[in-house]
């Protein structure tokens, strides 16, 4: 078995997607998992004798022990075994007092500051207990006083637990977090209530955290902001601080992996410090003479990719890089052959032993998928296309352009890397880049041989001589604003990026095996012929999902969790779509449209929006729908046409105008149906008593437009955030209002919600939308109380998450994404 860790390692990953879709928890996990362990590589070094063999049976037995091994240790060193109860029973929103060491450098963005604190004593008036717990602390601005890794702080914010947006195809933030053991986030509103109490002394932990900051520094004071930001990321992994724009330009251009800490940066650090251990072994006659001097250069090197990789900040991709050029390193310092498959198994063994949940991490699957997809691929795809069927001899000739066949390899490791992470990237994050193929072959030469080179040397020189260290640097900064203008260029393509849905599990299997089978074409040819199946049957998997969504006789109506706010997708038969509302928050600095809802209609293989309904201008319904108009094909915009003098509103407007959608204005006191496919849709229109202005908050939520959607005989109601007035008003002027689902008006507000409108409503059902430990207090437990008393089924979507509607128009069937 000349590759034995690839082949147990498959065994244990099965084991862990096992413990992942099947689980199993319990006391005894860990137990179990040590035994088997033991089993295993008790089992497994019986055969490392000279004398013996493994046959077929001890193989398959010691690929099952290894099974067993993999879904038992998920199990022990599952995310959230060890959860901080006592620190999350403070987690509820309230004001605390809270002190800790800092164990991470600040994180410094535009609008506030993250830092990583392991929380240690609790203090309140009555008593003072100790904690434990690491916290993700956002300060709002910049801290008052410089902070360094290991510094106990002494801080008053408030808490809350990490959690999601409980969605159908959200981002799963609370997994990405257990990661890093982080499950609650503070919030400190003012610099001046966070101090620093008492300073650290040296550790290690310090010593790479303080070279962290002097790097930092370095970039800040000597390179522009825009260089400064991208060699952050470069050097150090630190990416917080490049521009939105410009990250985006990254995305669209596919050359987002080149900020990732990898390979090629490991590498580099590698060789610069092999260099240097040889120049300095060749100025000694005795070591020479005495020692291999490859060898103690390889010993040098070791512990300065290992420092590297620390600083760098331990990411999966980052991670994996310095294992295997650790042990290639140490591969020649103990005269060992080095076998890239054995390498790359040694490190997703290390990543995985330490962390099982890292095996769902996208950077941790890109990473190694990557590289593999290139070691695999590479050299076959070579021999198919032709370059090494040549005549012996013609291959020993001189190659008339040499630079086109380096542009040829570049070109083909560029579609190969693309080709193996592109149903990875497609199903975390719905987008692959088409320019990537192209943009690729000139970007990573200029990062690999220049950009990376000269900021590692001005950077390793800082220390010693800032005006040599500048002199690099400005090189450096120089090719690096190049680059970003070619970036930039790839970037304005038309359908420089396409998004996606998320493919499916089972697609992303038969993707995989179909191209590996159609690789293996050399072998058998029918192999290309059950390739070609498996690619085949995800188009048929395709069209037949595009039939169904477009010829459903149902109406499907979902409740988004946007946390407080208003968000709603209704699915009518036949296809057509109709967004009500897209949530929002006050500051505008999290976009609820790109990170919550765009997601989901992806998942729900939505592509085209036919009516897109603001019931009224307010932050919390109008946020998330910029995005969507940015990048969704919408057709209909519905408003009650107020006009508002806020950013938001004013990019609303430029989104509709530039794209020519056309915009239906509901007039004061009407009421229009329409009929979308068999389903009646009744729109009443604005309140006629009020003028609404900017500073009229409660009057804006007064001309909310109302929406009742019937279908058969079950109907729905969507009242926007009316006020009592306006509930009342309705009645008065005799709408139908009767309804088996309804969204409580406002919120839940106690000034909505009359005990008239819900025995006029009299629902089924009631959704409250709303956030969790929101600012309001909503819903009002008055409100709650009122419905309760009516029996009907109460819903929130921050207990519940999605709330989904079915019917076929007769019959009603009510889910939560939350169970």
């Amino acid at each position: 078995m000349n590759r034995p860790l690839p082949i147990l390692l498959t065994a244990f990953v099965i084991g862990l997607v096992l413990n992942h879709h099947l689980p199993f928890r319990g006391g005894m996990n860990f137990a179990l998992g040590a035994v088997s362990a033991l089993l295993a590589v008790l089992f497994y070094l019986s055969y490392l004798a000279p004398d013996k063999r493994p046959e077929k049976g001890g193989l398959l037995l010691s690929w099952l022990l290894f099974v067993c091994l993999g879904y038992l240790y998920a199990g022990a060193f599952s995310p959230g075994q060890n959860k901080p109860r006592d620190l999350l029973s403070l987690a509820d929103g309230r004001s605390v007092r809270l002190d800790g060491v800092l164990e991470k450098m600040p994180v410094f963005l535009p609008d506030r500051t993250e830092l990583l604190v392991r929380a240690e004593q609790y203090l309140a008036r009555e008593e003072i207990r100790s904690v434990s717990g690491r916290i993700l602390v956002r300060l709002k601005d910049r801290p008052r006083a410089r902070l360094s890794c290991g510094d106990r702080l002494l801080w008053m914010g408030s808490l809350r637990p990490v959690t999601n947006f409980k969605n159908p195809g959200g981002f799963d933030f609370e997994n990405c977090m257990a990661l890093k053991d982080v499950y609650v986030t503070g919030w400190v509103s003012d610099p001046r209530l966070l101090t620093v109490i008492g300073r650290s002394g040296p550790s290690l932990s310090g010593l790479i955290e303080d070279s962290r900051l002097h790097i930092q520094n370095f970039l800040d004071n000597h390179a522009t902001p825009l260089a400064a930001s991208l060699y952050k990321a470069l050097l150090i992994g630190e990416r917080g601080g490049i521009p939105g724009p410009v990250q985006e330009a990254f995305t669209r251009a596919g050359v987002t992996h080149i900020l990732a800490i990898s390979g090629l940066h490991m590498g580099m650090v590698a060789w610069v410090a092999y260099a240097l251990g040889m120049w300095l072994i060749k100025r000694s006659p005795y070591l020479l003479l005495k020692f291999s001097a490859f060898k103690i250069a390889a010993l040098f090197s070791i512990p300065i990719v290992l420092f590297y990789g620390a600083m760098a900040g331990m990411s999966p991709p980052s991670i994996r890089a310095m294992i295997m050029v650790s042990v290639f390193l140490a591969a020649v310092l103990l005269s060992r052959q080095w076998d890239i498959y054995n390498n790359l198994a040694i490190a997703m063994w290390a990543i995985l032993l330490f962390s099982p949940a890292a095996l769902h991490a996208p950077s941790f699957q890109l990473s190694f998928i990557a590289v593999f997809s290139i070691v695999f691929f590479y050299p076959r795809w070579q021999d198919w296309l032709g370059r090494k069927r040549e005549d012996p001899l013609t291959r020993l000739r001189p190659r008339p352009f040499p630079v086109v066949d380096k542009l040829w390899g570049l070109f083909l490791i560029s579609a190969i890397a693309t080709m193996g992470t592109a149903p990875i990237v497609a199903y975390h994050f719905h987008r692959l880049s088409i320019v990537g193929l192209l943009s690729n072959v000139i970007v990573v030469p200029l990062v690999g041989m220049l950009v990376l080179p000269l900021g590692l040397i001005s950077v390793a020189l800082s220390p010693i001589s800032l005006k040599l260290a500048d002199m690099f640097l400005q090189a450096g900064s120089l090719i690096l604003t190049a680059m970003v203008k070619v970036i930039d260029f790839f970037a304005a393509w038309p359908f420089s990026s396409l998004w996606v849905a998320p493919p499916y599990l089972f697609e992303i299997l038969l993707f995989y095996a179909g191209v590996l089978l159609i690789t293996m074409v050399s072998r058998r040819k029918a192999f290309r012929w059950c390739g070609l199946t498996c690619l085949s049957i995800i188009l048929v998997v395709k069209m037949v999902d595009a039939y169904q969504q477009n010829h459903s006789g149902m109406l499907k109506t979902t409740f988004l969790d946007v946390g407080q706010g208003n968000a709603a997708l209704v699915q009518f038969p036949g296809g057509k779509n109709m967004i009500i509302d897209g949530g929002g928050t006050l500051s505008g600095q999290f976009d609820i449209g790109e990170r919550v809802i765009a997601p989901f209609l992806r998942a729900k293989r939505v592509q085209t929006i036919d009516y897109m309904v603001l019931t009224h201008p307010h932050p919390d319904h109008i946020g998330g729908l910029i995005f969507l108009l940015d990048n969704f094909k919408v057709k209909e915009v519905w408003t009650n046409g107020d006009r508002v003098e806020t950013e938001a509103f004013a990019r609303w407007q430029q989104a509709v105008s530039h794209k020519g959608i056309p915009h239906r204005e509901f007039n004061a006191g009407s009421r229009c149906a329409f009929n979308i496919n068999g389903v009646m849709v009744d729109v009443y229109g604005p309140s006629g008593a009020m003028a609404a202005t900017a500073a009229q908050d409660a009057l804006l939520n007064r001309r909310s437009l109302v929406l009742r959607i019937s279908y058969g005989r079950r109907h729905l109601l969507f009242p926007g955030d009316i006020d009592a007035f306006r509930e009342s008003e309705l009645l008065q002027r005799g709408y139908v209002v009767k309804s088996d689902v309804l969204l409580t008006p406002h919120h839940g507000s106690n000034t909505s919600n009359t005990p008239d409108f819900i025995q006029a409503v009299a629902p089924d059902a009631v959704v409250f939308s709303v956030g969790q430990f929101n600012r309001f207090s909503f819903p009002h437990p008055a409100v709650v109380g009122r419905y309760m008393k009516t029996g009907r089924s109460i819903y929130r979507t921050d207990r519940d998450g999605a709330i989904t509607c079915l019917t076929d128009g007769h019959n009603l069937q009510i889910e939560r994404f939350s169970r």
